[in-house]
């Protein structure tokens, strides 16, 4: 087990059952559960299943659609049938959608029990299971109850990222655009290079987009300053992914930050702080990753409404992580919703095929 971070207890394993085993026996828990997908059930936990009890493994539906109260109510309950304590743990094994919801439910029941996250996609490893933020959607509103409360460990174990078909490594890959935006120098012109593609990532990519968030998450942990950079890309990002998570064609979180990403971007440049020759770099970079559905214009101001439930507005303002060129952002409360039906217009003129 290779230490990523050890202030934000990160590892790297080529041996997932021995690193969870270590942590397991370090921690002298009373009991240990599992928490699964019926995804990563199938195809992952059966490398994990020996250490536990049968009985001890809970398993939900798949899908950023039932990371809700439905799901939370069904931890609780198994928890509470089987007497758990606040010395069980509880160890979270999918992508984002699991460790958000194991995270959450982890950090409130008896107000607080341990918990160890396994992320199983490109997606999970790189940010979801990375900077200790939990949440549940609630009402259709993404991510709009959780808690900030540190994982006990995150064990990343690269085996798993060969379960995972093309359209959820590239899903990943948005996040990893997203870190190198924002770091700028090698990282940027490495990812977005003209000729990489995101089936050219390897562990070392991985691991420098790991690291520089957990740098940034070390420094503002609940968000009050430089954490707040992460966002870009997820106002309109967690707009879109709502405004489609009940249509027939859902965005995985990946596509919709994406498509958040070249967003605000775009409202960059329409305050005249990013120069138009990055969106000329950064557009084909996100028209590989997944095809924008476009959104009618009637249906705009329901985008508007979704940005309007945004946990990272104040007072009724609009807040906005954006940026002046890679490695340098910042925040803005002046966004007006005429340039984002701008936005929305440029986004389908320019993603359209």
């Amino acid at each position: 087990m290779t230490i990523i971070d050890q202030e934000e207890n990160l590892y790297w394993s080529d041996d997932i059952i021995s690193s969870l085993q270590s942590i397991i026996v370090k921690g002298n828990y009373s009991e240990v559960f599992a928490l699964c997908d019926k995804n990563t059930y199938q195809h992952c936990f059966p490398k994990l299943e020996t250490i536990f009890k049968l009985e001890n493994v809970m398993v939900v539906l798949d899908g950023e659609k039932n990371k809700d109260l439905a799901a939370t109510h069904f931890i609780w309950q198994k928890l509470l049938e089987i007497q758990a304590d606040r010395s069980c743990l509880l160890v979270n094994i999918g992508g984002g959608m699991i460790t958000d919801l194991g995270g959450f439910s982890a950090s409130v029941f008896k107000r607080g029990i341990n918990f160890v996250n396994i992320p199983t996609t490109l997606l999970a490893i790189i940010d979801a299971s990375v900077g200790g933020k939990t949440a549940i959607n609630f009402e259709g509103v993404k991510n709009v109850i959780g808690s900030f409360s540190k994982p006990e460990a995150t064990i990343i174990n690269p085996g798993f990222l060969n379960t995972l078909n093309e359209r959820q490594l590239k899903s990943g890959f948005a996040e990893m655009l997203k870190h190198a935006l924002l770091s700028g120098g090698e990282m940027y012109e490495r990812l977005f290079h003209p000729e990489f593609f995101f089936s050219l990532i390897n562990g070392k990519d991985i691991v420098s987009s790991i690291r520089f968030k957990a740098e940034i998450v070390k420094t503002d942990f609940t968000e009050q300053g430089i954490r707040r950079q992460l966002n870009i890309g997820h106002s309109l990002g967690h707009a879109f992914e709502s405004y489609f998570m009940d249509k027939q064609s859902s965005l995985l979180h990946g596509e919709a930050v994406a498509a958040g990403l070249l967003a605000e971007c775009y409202l960059s440049s329409l305050h005249d702080e990013l120069p138009n020759v990055y969106l000329e770099i950064i557009a084909p970079a996100v028209k590989q990753l997944f095809h924008w559905q476009t959104i009618p214009e009637e249906h705009f101001a329901e985008i508007i409404r979704f940005i309007n439930q945004d946990k990272k507005n104040t007072h009724s303002t609009l807040q906005f992580a954006l940026i002046r060129k890679p490695g340098e952002w910042f925040m803005s409360n002046t966004v007006k919703e005429s340039e984002i039906f701008q936005t929305l217009e440029w986004m389908n003129d320019t993603l359209k095929e």
